[in-house]
């Protein structure tokens, strides 16, 4: 024979609560192997384009550029990295430890073909900025209208 239960609502608001930080523990221990305050697909990033350029901004904090390596083919942009771990100081009590260290990598499909010998790459407070140039072909011509 079934029984009936009956739920009353703080029992389930108890077990829904439960559930939360049980799956905000999975999330976070999930999480601590991935790569440096990043998904497994590395760096947030930036694409912008002009007739001329693609400009690739990536976020890279705390990582020196030592450990970055940039690649690129006529269509696509690699950067491969790590974020090493800081010493832990002997005698500290730590509340929090959320910024994360060890390996990431990105890959993107460029717009467009690039000039791989002609690229430029700057490392500014955290930001590397990576210029492409397009192929000739990918620029486009402007053709002049004569207006009568």
């Amino acid at each position: 024979m079934t029984e009936l239960i009956i739920w009353k609502n703080r029992e389930i608001n108890k077990m829904r609560r439960t559930m939360e930080h049980l799956f905000d523990r999975m999330w976070m221990d999930f999480g601590s192997c991935l790569s440096p305050a990043m998904t497994t697909l590395g760096p947030s990033l930036d694409i912008s384009e002009t007739r001329d350029m693609v400009i690739v901004k990536a976020e890279l904090p705390g990582i020196d550029l030592n450990d970055v390596k940039i690649s690129v083919t006529e269509r696509t942009l690699s950067l491969i990295g790590e974020k090493r771990a800081e010493m832990v100081r002997k005698g500290a009590h730590y509340h929090r430890l959320e910024r994360r260290f060890g390996l990431f990598s990105r890959s993107i499909q460029l717009p467009c073909r690039i000039k791989v010998e002609e690229m430029e790459a700057t490392y500014e407070k955290g930001v590397l900025v990576i210029i492409l140039p397009k192929c000739e072909a990918e620029k486009g011509k402007r053709i002049k209208l004569k207006v009568l």
